[in-house]
């Protein structure tokens, strides 16, 4: 019995060593799957990379001047001693700045007491100054002054920047930000890097606040002009996001409630819009809005008369719920009514608020729109006049 039941452990071990051999070993060949779909992405990135840029993006004024205003430092009658220091300890806080104390390591000295190495005294303390920056990543790091000039290495890690695309070959760049005019100094222009290399400055066009965009004219050329002809994924779709900032991107599957910020480009290359916290903004509904900006450097949108939120409609699609309509309004006179729900406007979906604003600025006359109220889908003619 002992014999039979050493010969069966035998045989199990033995069974396991010969599953062990005829394991797989890792080819030195990448699956020729992956492979492929590396080349492809490498391919739509490499076909998209001279349309984008990074902007540096400027403070807003109103923010400065709280700051100004709130700083103990203006508030307070102090010591100009004490003044000055609190200044100085500032200007290392906004900077990144921290000094590191150092003690050198000490060796004997034959002719008197230990030094380290060059002769210093031992119990002497060298000062070095640092530079904490934070990386994109949002880990920090030190860097020694000597690795870089502190301010050129804080100023490009630290600004605040934007991706931003190249929307025709006159130079103007289109920014998914609002930037206000106070806060851009035509005396200082705007950086401007090229994803594909190169940097210039840009000065300031105009922006829309209700769809979030601002446009900026290079100084000099750079890269070329996008391909700004996309319109919203079908759900499903794979897609290529690239951050806010063009620090990274990501392949995904478009599911169209996306809480990640940045452009959306499509498989072919096109540039689909701009995505932010389950909102999207819809490239071709944009390129009125755009034009308006490089024309007049403001948009002149109609008024519709009505108070929207987003919403979903009883029959499952996202669309403009109707909170309240003005008396006198157009869209009193087309008959809209509190409770409807805005699904399209002039045939484009109107599922979010900045689509909603893009829409309309791009119309002027009777405009037609379908409205869904009490579960019946109607036909509405409004009248849109631009102001």
């Amino acid at each position: 019995m002992r014999l039979r039941i050493v010969g069966i452990f035998i045989g199990s071990f033995a069974g396991v060593g010969a599953a062990f051999a005829q394991a797989p070993t890792p080819s030195a060949q990448p699956a020729p799957m992956l492979e492929r779909i590396n080349r492809e992405t490498q391919s739509l990135f490499e076909s998209v990379k001279p349309g984008l840029v990074r902007v540096q993006l400027p403070v807003p004024k109103w923010l400065a001047q709280l700051n100004d205003t709130d700083n103990p430092l203006n508030k307070y009658q102090l010591d100009p001693q004490v003044r000055e220091k609190l200044i100085a300890e500032r200007t290392k806080m906004m900077s990144g700045q921290v000094e590191s104390f150092i003690t050198p390591s000490t060796q004997p000295n034959a002719n008197g007491p230990a030094t380290r190495p060059g002769g210093a005294d031992a119990a002497e303390q060298r000062r070095w100054q640092m530079t904490l920056v934070q990386r994109p990543d949002g880990g920090f790091e030190f860097v020694a002054p000597n690795a870089a000039p502190i301010d050129a290495v804080v100023g490009a890690v630290v600004a605040p920047r934007s991706i931003g695309v190249i929307y025709d070959d006159a130079g103007h760049i289109v920014v998914p930000v609002y930037v206000e005019r106070e806060a851009v100094d035509d005396q200082q222009p705007l950086l401007v890097t090229g994803l594909g290399g190169g940097a210039t400055a840009a000065r300031f066009v105009g922006s829309d606040r209700q769809t979030n965009l601002t446009v900026l004219k290079l100084d000099r050329a750079m890269g070329r002009a996008a391909s700004f002809t996309g319109a919203r994924p079908a759900d499903g779709s794979l897609v290529m996001m690239l951050s806010s900032g063009g620090e990274s991107g990501k392949l995904s599957v478009w599911t169209r409630g996306q809480q990640d910020r940045g452009l959306v480009v499509t498989v072919d290359g096109n540039v689909a819009g701009f995505a932010g916290f389950g909102q999207f903004l819809d490239a071709e509904l944009a390129k009125p809005v755009i034009d308006q900006l490089i024309q007049n450097g403001r948009v002149r949108r109609a008024t519709l008369g009505v108070l929207v939120t987003e919403a979903e409609a009883p029959d499952g699609r996202r669309a403009m719920h109707v909170d309240q309509v003005r008396p006198g309004s157009a869209a009193d006179a087309a008959g809209l009514q509190e409770g409807d729900f805005i699904l399209l406007l002039a045939g484009a979906p109107v599922d979010d608020l900045p689509n909603f604003a893009a829409a309309i600025s791009s119309r002027d006359g009777m405009t037609h729109m379908q409205v869904q109220r009490n579960g019946r889908v109607i036909d509405v003619q409004v009248e849109l006049r631009p102001k």
